[in-house]
């Protein structure tokens, strides 16, 4: 007599029947689990032997990715203490991004000034205990950290193309303009011929005055916690310092027009190398002062290198500064910075910001509002034309009462280009009647285009005035065209209105002529190579034209 065979779905099924019966309290749920008919595997079925070899295993998902991060930490650590890797025998090959630490560290050279080599020894043994950045951390999910790493570095070569130099000059600034090269100050280059108000020092650490010499050394000292990854930058750039441009500012003493400090990057005589700059800045501003400064960066031009610069910014109790920052690095440049603003009693500290240059452009901005009364504006413009990437992290923490923060955050994607906004404001338990204000808009000048914008509050007092946050994406919309074209504008003059209104908010910002209309220019350059989304949602019913008539009326027109 032939065996009887059965199906393999009815033996699963009085199998589920068997285990329904032994186990009655699990019958519904088991009964759930497994009547989906399309996924039944022998995975599903329970065995006393598969069970006994999986009791040993660690099979849940959150403890492999844990082990991974583990053993990826593991090998960063054993490769930065020279340890010989060995996998399946064979000697292991080091990370991407430890060969371009590697090549960094080896274009170390000597400061300016000998008091500056206390401050770096620090930093060696802070390097030593700080991760590098990785993928697999959550300040650097969304930057490219494989176009950093994938460059070598080599030697700067110190030549300076003073056109690409001059086109950043000011005539606001005019006679107050001090040039750093690859972070050493170029007296050649400075213009200051201008005097400035007694006690006011700008300029670098080979003239600085004895008596604010250890004050500055102090706040250069700083390497600010590691919220978004600032920690391994700033202790890099501290590391790799040759200078220290430091603007001083005494008590009781206003600056009414503003000072300019530039920032130049020369390149490698190897084409096949890339070259970097780490400038050091130090601003401090004494009780009741007032002052106003434009921060400048940018570099050879055409060429490949790493601007790594690390700002400081200490306000005493009553004192306001305006911090104009442009950046304006080689498309094929890479500039990733760390700010760190503090703040005391009824001070005020105001940021205006445009991020247009460089393949990838990462800020790190953190303010600290320790004092009671103080004001932070943040106000802020990223460019990402075609295939760039411009990363803005930025963490204000607020420890004393009645503080004020409001930041605005508006970025322009070109084509394959990516936006990144990542904001915290966070009012501590110790600060009361707080209020706080943060929006991020972005404009998608191309569907190809990317934006990740990730506003945050974290409010832990009950107290508080106020706290809003918002973050709007948007593209050129098809009825705003439409509504200017019918009225006789052309296509490229709607684009480049649209375009320009847009960020006007915070361009407009910038007391610097010259400024405002070069980077026009650049916007209406990305907005003629926009993409318009021709898209009607709405019936027109004053016509009786549907949707699809709508569109039709609307190609005919084009």
């Amino acid at each position: 007599m032939a065996p009887l065979l059965w199906p393999r779905g009815a033996f699963l099924l009085v199998l589920m029947g068997y285990r329904a019966l032994a186990f009655p309290g699990s019958r519904p749920q088991a009964l759930r689990s497994r009547c989906r008919i399309p996924t039944f595997s022998r995975a599903r079925v329970w065995s006393p032997f598969r069970a006994a070899r999986r009791s040993g295993v660690k099979a849940n998902a959150w403890r492999a990715t844990k082990e991974s991060m583990n053993r990826y930490k593991q090998r960063i650590e054993n490769e930065a203490e020279g340890v010989v890797l060995h996998v399946r025998g064979r000697e292991a090959k080091p990370t991407a991004s430890l060969n371009w630490r590697d090549s960094v560290l080896k274009t170390r050279q000597d400061p300016v000034s000998e008091s500056l080599e206390a401050l770096r020894s620090e930093a060696e043994t802070h390097l030593e205990r700080v991760v590098m950045p990785h993928k697999k951390q959550e300040p650097f999910r969304h930057l490219s950290l494989r176009r950093i790493y994938r460059t070598k570095i080599g030697p700067n070569n110190g030549d300076v193309d003073r056109t690409v130099l001059q086109t950043g000059f000011q005539v606001e600034t005019a006679n107050r303009q001090f040039v750093f090269v690859d972070g050493v100050l170029s007296e050649k280059l400075s213009r200051t011929s201008d005097e400035l108000p007694e006690g006011v020092y700008v300029g670098g650490m080979e003239n600085i005055p004895d008596e604010i010499k250890d004050q500055v050394l102090k706040e250069a000292s700083k390497v600010p916690a590691d919220m978004y990854g600032s920690e391994y930058w700033a202790a890099l750039n501290k590391y790799m310092m040759r200078d220290i441009a430091v603007i001083y500012v005494p008590e009781d003493t206003v600056v009414k027009d503003p000072i300019q400090i530039s920032f130049y990057t020369t390149p490698s005589d190897d084409p096949t190398l890339a070259s970097a700059s780490f400038p050091r800045l130090v601003i401090i501003s004494g009780k009741n002062s007032d002052a106003q400064a434009l921060v400048y960066h940018t570099g050879a031009h055409n060429a490949i290198y790493h601007s790594s610069p690390s700002t400081t910014v200490n306000l005493a109790e009553g004192s306001t500064f305006n911090m104009y920052y442009h950046q304006e690095q080689s498309e094929e440049a890479i500039h990733t910075e760390v700010i760190n603003a503090t703040l005391a009693d009824k001070s005020t500290f105001i940021w205006t910001g445009l991020a247009e240059g460089g393949t990838v452009g990462r800020l790190n901005m953190d303010v600290d509002v320790i004092g009671d009364d103080a004001n932070v504006e943040l106000w802020g413009a990223s460019l990402a034309p075609k295939g760039a990437e411009q990363d803005l992290h930025t963490a204000v923490l607020h420890y004393g009462n009645s503080g004020h923060s409001v930041q605005e955050q508006r970025t322009i994607v070109g084509k394959k280009g990516h936006g990144v906004f990542r904001g915290q404001m966070k009012i501590l338990s110790e600060s009361f009647y707080t209020e706080v204000d943060q929006q991020s808009k972005a404009l998608l000048l191309s569907p190809d285009g990317e934006v990740d914008a990730m506003p945050t509050l974290v409010v832990s007092p009950d107290k508080v005035e106020g706290a809003a946050h918002g973050s709007t994406v948007s593209d050129l919309g098809g009825e705003e065209m439409f509504y200017m074209m019918c009225r006789g504008v052309s296509e490229s003059d709607a684009k480049a209105m649209l375009t320009k209104g847009f960020i006007r908010h915070i361009v407009g910002r910038f007391p610097f002529s010259f400024l405002r209309a070069r980077n026009i220019e650049k916007i209406l350059r990305m907005a003629e190579r926009a993409s318009v989304q021709w898209r009607f949602t709405e019936i027109d019913k004053t016509e009786g034209l549907d949707t699809m008539e709508r569109d039709e009326e609307m190609a005919q027109f084009m």
